[in-house]
């Protein structure tokens, strides 16, 4: 194993010639890089720690200290946490305003970025960043800066990480100030594309064909985090189970005391009744998987449900800046 990813760093520059056309699709190293730790992030983190993406703050592509994202920094913050195979740019868009410029402008939040390996158990993940959160909180209140607000708004997966760190805060000071949860277009009852790539594991299994065994293991060696996804799982009792992934074994987590939550889901289609509104959402989560009816039961004022809107949309579209402006403003 060794001696492959050593291979690898001695044809890195024949690589990023032969890899171009992926790079430009992808539009960045850093892209290709949150892909790879997406499908395969946990066997990185295990074999080739140097290729794994470090949970950090991130400013400008670049990781931060946690001195440095104290410093930058006001006593209202908006931490934002991607979704699988993302990178914190994703939040940002050239043609409008941006979520984090507008709470930033008009509710003098501080935002900051979060950037993960997203092929890690989302329970791992939720750990990590309230300790992170934990740690960002002491250095304020070290320097006479102190938090009074905390928001966590999460895309995607992002949004079951932030589910999980409010749940693994307990105990931690931080946790009294969390204000709000937005999760955005997040697979809170789970993924049906996950659930595809499950069932095609199980079916390639029983053709005993050298093609289909391939494709097989590909599937078969898929992160954790992907397999995560599944149930929605963010506890590490959901997936310990040894049937964890051929039937949910998913631990309830109640609504959080002191702290609203808020959801963003969206339909490709703008006719409520049609097939792809009920079966297909966003194109990637269901809307039932994203509003949480069965598990949640939030009011409906914290539901916001757009309408002829991709998964990848929401999180720079104009009218979610805007419903979350509303939410934290009252």
């Amino acid at each position: 194993m060794d001696s492959f990813f050593s291979l690898i760093d001695n044809l890195k520059g024949s690589l990023k010639v032969t890899l171009k056309p992926v790079l430009s699709l992808l539009q960045s190293e850093d892209r290709l890089l949150a892909a790879v730790n997406g499908l395969a992030g946990d066997s990185l983190a295990q074999y080739a720690p140097s290729y794994a993406i470090q949970m950090a703050f991130y400013d400008d592509g670049k990781p931060i200290s946690i001195e440095q994202a104290a410093k930058k920094s006001n006593q209202k913050i908006v931490i934002f946490v991607h979704g699988h195979s993302d990178i914190e740019k994703s939040w940002f868009s050239s043609k409008q305003e941006s979520i984090p410029e507008l709470l930033h402008q008009e509710l003098s939040f501080s935002p900051l970025f979060i950037r993960y390996n997203t092929g890690l158990h989302i329970s791992t993940n939720g750990k990590q960043l309230a300790k992170l959160i934990d740690k960002l909180y002491q250095e304020k209140k070290k320097s006479n800066n102190p938090v009074s607000e905390i928001v966590l708004i999460g895309h995607s997966m992002g949004g079951l990480v932030i589910r999980s760190a409010a749940y693994y805060a307990q105990g931690y000071e931080w946790r009294t100030y969390l204000k709000a949860l937005i999760m955005i277009g997040a697979p809170l009852e789970g993924a049906y594309m996950e659930k595809i790539s499950a069932f095609a594991e199980t079916v390639l299994k029983k053709l005993f064909n050298p093609a289909t065994m391939v494709i097989h293991e590909l599937i078969k060696r898929r992160s954790a985090g992907l397999r995560d996804m599944k149930y929605g799982y963010l506890r590490d009792e959901d997936w310990q189970s040894e049937k964890a992934y051929s039937a949910p074994h998913k631990h309830f987590i109640p609504s959080l005391d002191n702290t609203k939550e808020y959801v963003v889901a969206a339909s490709l289609s703008k006719k409520e009744k049609s097939w792809i509104h009920t079966f297909v959402g966003d194109g990637m989560v269901t809307l039932k998987s994203a509003k949480a009816d069965n598990t949640l039961a939030l009011p409906e004022e914290h539901v916001f449900v757009l309408k002829g809107v991709n998964h990848y949309a929401l999180m720079r579209h104009k009218k979610v800046a805007d419903k979350i402006k509303e939410w934290l403003s009252k």
